[in-house]
């Protein structure tokens, strides 16, 4: 709200989007494409429209940024696995560690094909995040069901600390898809 300027001075349209936007950031629940559109629309109005926006593409980029920090975190889990080293990452994919401990066991020793196939998990989830900062839905979809699915080798391993951080990055996972469907609204 611009300074010096009371809620009742806002033009009804600026409250609308001011209630949309509360309804938004309080629920993520869906949005009445009515609460969205106006009538007539001047250049305050514009201006607040394009900080909703901009608002919106925030939360979209830091919702998209949780999959390079989630590969970023992988690598370094591989890199222990690499050098025999204890300890993971919680945030990072619980399926490379599986596939790196089916490695060990079965030939002794990390190798080629274990980083391998690390990295097309860590690769997935860069091509993820740079799809989802360009506001695909789909790519938080994909991205969120496959870290459910690693949610569920933290579970099974009773894990719980690394469960509860997946089931957290999930949830910022939501609130990005939740703001492209806002965006969407105020777009069309």
């Amino acid at each position: 709200m611009a300074v010096g300027t009371s809620r009742e001075q806002l033009p009804l349209a600026a409250r609308k989007k001011n209630q949309f936007l509360n309804h938004y950031m309080e629920n993520f629940t869906q949005v009445d494409q009515e609460e969205v559109s106006t009538q007539t629309v001047n250049s305050a109005e514009m201006e607040y429209i394009e900080t909703l926006k901009e608002e919106l593409i925030s939360t979209i980029a830091k919702s998209a940024n949780w999959f390079f920090g989630i590969a970023g975190l992988t690598v370094i889990n591989t890199l222990f696995s690499v050098f025999n080293k204890s300890g993971y990452f919680i945030l990072g994919l619980g399926f490379t560690q599986l596939i790196d401990g089916a490695i060990i066991s079965a030939f002794g020793s990390y190798n080629f094909v274990a980083l391998f196939l690390d990295f097309i998990f860590v690769g997935l989830f860069v091509f993820l995040a740079f799809m989802a900062k360009k506001m695909n839905k789909w790519a938080f979809i994909v991205g969120g069901v496959i870290y459910f699915l690693d949610a569920l080798i933290f579970l099974a391993a009773k894990e719980w600390f690394a469960f509860g951080f997946h089931l957290f990055v999930l949830y910022i996972l939501y609130k990005g898809i939740m703001a492209i469907k806002a965006y969407n609204q105020i777009n069309a």
